[in-house]
């Protein structure tokens, strides 16, 4: 109807000429109806053994001739928790088959750090402790991941540690001697980590065509996924004999789903309205089984466990979810830290938060899994790291407060099905209950999602500048061609055709395609270029074609190697200056770093960072509360001033700690890389504030246990500042300052005995004959007192979330000039050689100054003073002739 109230019709022609349909859904792999297969099918009573069980499933059954019989890659797509880490396992027993009498070496790589820890935990138990194989798990400290591989037979990795290590792998034999290669949660491909799982899985499988006398097996584990086929294409699977992908709705244990849906616009109102529907439905579902709660938050994890033993109390039955006598739950409940745990636990209920006392979660997971209490809740954050199953589990909001955006977001997928796979225990229950509680307008699409195959697109080109980087710096990329090169190896090339959209193309021609990848390649070689990290130049090729040249530059070195983002090290190079850096603005650059950027901002915490804030040395007038940046800022400063803060922010602390040291140790380099001696040394010294937990300003003591500020001020007094002065003491004389009990005096004396004494020793080569300008050598002897027997002891560093090995710095400067000649990063073990290498300084007396620098411990550095004498620089042509005559 138009403005004059006429109706009219008026017809337009739409042209289908450019419409891309989607590709076609291909068919599930039908879950057949065969008799479940024994575990004696192994053929090795050794490795039957291992289980507890005498069958595998019907999963586990259909895959297996795939996996066992011969070395064909696989892709095993089936729900999570239906036993595909067994099917894993069956490939790992073809490889020991394999082998027998000669060294294989199988690597295993997960998103995660949480799955990676679960993995390893169970694998040292079963192949190493019962068949006596080196499982190792890598750390992210490059020189001791190396030994570790060296040493391993299956190595359990987070994909973002393999590719650290496997980056070189043109110069690291262990690396191309790998011979199987798992890759679990790869229906992750599409999160935050994708990018990284995509790099490496591409990477294996280059390394694997490059191989003449050994191929590398790669067995790929996922949920149901909607693009199967392109992923085992990707792979290098055989489509009809060694890829399986089996429905969502195909579990050991069958799955009744259950939606309830709640009005409530505000989140805060509707989690409130969530907490009888869940205890009703635990009742109605699960009335004598195990049930698993999971909940957006830590304190709505505590809201829900208080209201449901509110709900309790006042039923008719208060004890019904306990399923022991009265007397064995009071026993238990003596032994919990947590006020609110003793009371909840006797009423059948338990809690997992993060930053729980060990002994508080060791407890309620033993008691839930003997059937002792009835339910367990818990934050979404832990699905992945807490070990329980139950008949039912409760999936109660399906969002959560982004601090970053200031909004509340939906859960990722994979977080749904990771928690979804906890109902449900085999060789128990013969059927499972997942009930889902969500806002109204969610309720179809979740039901979508999870019902249907879990959709997969590539991410890697949101992050494709530091892998590109780090080719460029081991050399398997010098030119943009070779960068295009290098995409169509990735999951990212495969998905182009099929799904142009999601990747912003217009068509699916091989021009649109080679249009696109070389646009994605300029885009990333002009922001490494302009990051400094990369050098671009034009050259002709043998047939005289201009070809642009990419080589790596220093700071595009420093970043592959640390695994540190290329914005990252921009920051620190363009942050650092000479004469206006110290300790505290080292702190606040490295806080900065994009490797922080996720670090989460839960809700309302911005008060506790403006409270933290007030007892830290900061200044507070442009600080932002809800940045994550500012958040780490905080939160190291409290680390160095030993603040008590509560416990989820502890869990960020400790989560962050392990990131900080792989970018000072970037940092090191690049002040390095710039001669500047006073500021190298107190970036040096940021390492070691990082480990202790303490100010480089403070007592060395305070790393010895029972060390008070107080008790560190009364040695001081008594004129003893290090450690090594109180190791000289006579006993009594140190027992009397101290004045601390036998046992607390055992733990000081232990830590005392591992605090490293090293003798250090430099010798210069050729002393008489040192020219200007000329290349040197210092060699330096480095000893350390220990008995042949003793092993090198670990780290002292309780406030240091993981176990931490030594490493050493060893710098030749000139105080006078605050100029760096030499520095060089080593591990000393009993005995160490090191070389440094540089030119000669200017004619005239010398005096150098040798650092030996700990990168953990404080007072434990050495300076060693130098004194050299250099002549005058030899003729253009006395050069020549040495040179001729070597």
């Amino acid at each position: 109807m138009n403005a004059n109230g006429v109706r009219g019709m008026r017809l337009a022609g739409i042209s289908f000429r450019q419409l891309i349909l989607p590709e076609k859904t291909h068919a599930h792999t039908e879950l057949l109806d065969l008799k479940l297969l024994p575990i004696a099918a192994l053929g090795t009573k050794e490795y039957a053994d291992l289980y507890p069980f005498k069958e595998y499933n019907s999963i586990q059954t259909q895959v297996f001739h795939s996996l066992f019989k011969n070395n064909d890659n696989v892709l095993i797509c089936a729900p999570t928790g239906s036993g595909k880490t067994l099917c894993a396992e069956v490939a790992l027993f073809r490889l020991f088959e394999e082998s027998k009498g000669a060294r294989a070496r199988a690597v295993y790589v997960a998103p995660t750090q949480d799955i990676v820890d679960n993995t390893y935990s169970d694998w040292k138990e079963k192949f190493g402790d019962k068949l006596g194989k080196a499982v190792v798990m890598l750390t992210g400290e490059t020189v001791h991941d190396l030994k570790l591989l060296e040493a391993g037979d299956i190595i359990v990795s987070t994909a973002q540690y393999w590719d650290q290590l496997s980056r070189k792998w043109q110069k690291r034999k262990n690396v191309t001697s790998v011979a199987l290669f798992i890759v679990d949660e790869l229906h992750m491909l599409n999160s935050v980590q994708g990018p990284t799982l995509e790099i490496v899985v591409s990477r294996m499988r280059y390394i694997s065509s490059q191989l003449k006398d050994h191929k590398i097996r790669i067995v790929a584990l996922s949920h149901s996924l909607l693009h199967a086929r392109d992923v085992g294409l990707w792979l290098g699977t055989n489509l009809q004999t060694s890829t399986f992908n089996f429905h969502s709705t195909a579990r050991p244990v069958p799955l009744e789903m259950h939606f309830r849906t709640f009005d409530q616009n505000g989140f805060t109102s509707r989690q409130l309205a969530m907490y009888k529907p869940t205890f009703l439905a635990i009742r109605q579902h699960s009335r004598d089984k195990p049930a698993v709660v999971f909940t957006p938050s830590k304190r709505i994890t505590i809201d829900m466990v208080v209201e449901l033993v509110t709900l309790c109390k006042g039923d008719i039955n208060p004890a019904q979810f306990i399923h022991c006598n009265t007397e064995l739950i009071e026993k238990y409940v003596g032994k919990i830290k947590d006020k609110l745990l003793q009371k909840s636990m006797q009423y059948g209920i338990g809690f997992f938060y993060e930053g729980m006392a060990e002994v508080d979660r060791m407890l309620v997971t033993r008691l839930f899994d003997n059937g002792l209490i009835q339910i367990v809740v818990m934050p979404y954050t832990l699905c992945y790291q807490v070990r329980v199953s139950g008949h039912m589990v409760v999936i109660a909001g399906t969002q959560y407060y982004n601090g970053a955006e200031h909004r509340h977001a939906d859960y990722n997928l994979a977080d749904l099905f990771q928690m979804m796979s906890k109902a449900g225990r085999p060789l128990v229950d013969q059927q499972s209950v997942c009930m889902v509680m969500c806002h109204t307008p969610k309720k179809e699409s979740l039901k979508k999602m999870l019902y249907e195959p879990c959709p997969v697109e590539s991410m890697l080109d949101m992050a494709i500048a530091d892998h590109f980087n780090a080719e460029i710096v081991s050399r398997s990329i010098e030119s943009k061609q070779d960068a295009v090169d290098y995409l169509t190896w990735t999951y990212l090339y495969r998905r182009l055709r099929q799904n142009p959209n999601f990747y912003k193309m217009y068509g699916v021609s091989h021009e649109h395609i080679s249009e696109y990848l070389s646009e994605l390649t300029e885009t990333s070689i002009k922001y490494l270029e302009q990051a400094g990290c990369i050098t671009v130049e034009e050259r002709r090729d043998e047939d005289g074609q201009v070809q642009e040249v990419v080589e790596a530059a220093n700071l595009g070195m420093i970043a592959a190697y640390y695994y540190v983002e290329y914005t990252t090290i921009e920051k620190f190079a363009s942050s650092i200056t000479e004469d206006r850096t110290n300790v505290k603005k080292l702190i606040e650059i490295v806080a900065a770093a994009s490797e922080f950027a996720d670090v989460p901002i839960r809700h309302r915490e911005e008060e506790k960072l403006q409270k933290l804030a007030r007892h830290c040395t900061i200044k507070r007038q442009n600080l932002e509360f809800h940045d994550p940046h500012t958040k780490v800022h905080l939160l190291l400063h409290a680390h160095f001033s030993r603040k008590v803060f509560s416990e989820d922010l502890m869990v960020d602390l400790q989560n962050l700690l392990p990131r900080m040291l792989p970018l000072v140790s970037a940092m090191v380099d690049v002040v390095g890389s710039n001669r500047w001696l006073s500021l190298l040394l107190a970036t040096m010294e940021l390492s070691q504030m990082v480990v202790q937990g303490m100010w480089n300003t403070d007592s060395v003591l305070l790393q010895l246990p029972y060390f008070t500020p107080a008790l560190a001020k009364q040695c001081a007094d008594a004129d003893v500042s290090t450690i090594f002065d109180l190791l000289q003491m006579e006993d009594d004389d140190r027992n009397n300052l101290l004045k601390l009990n036998p046992r607390q005096m055992s733990s000081v004396a232990a830590v005392c005995n591992a605090y490293p004494s090293i003798e250090v020793t430099p010798q210069i080569d050729a002393a008489d004959d040192l020219h200007e300008s000329a290349d040197m050598r210092i060699t330096v002897n480095i000893e350390r007192e220990i008995d042949d027997n003793e092993p090198i002891p670990k780290v002292h560093a309780p406030l240091y979330p993981k176990p931490k090995e030594e490493s050493w710095w060893v710098v030749v400067g000139e105080k006078q000039t605050n100029y760096v000649h030499a520095v060089k990063k080593v591990i000393v073990q009993r005995k160490q050689t090191v070389k440094l290498d540089f030119p000669a300084p200017n004619k005239g007396t010398h005096h150098l100054l040798l650092y030996f620098m700990c990168d953990c411990y404080m007072g434990v550095d050495q300076e060693i003073p130098i004194e050299i004498k250099v002549g005058e620089a030899l003729p253009s042509d006395s050069e020549d002739g040495s040179e001729e005559e070597d």
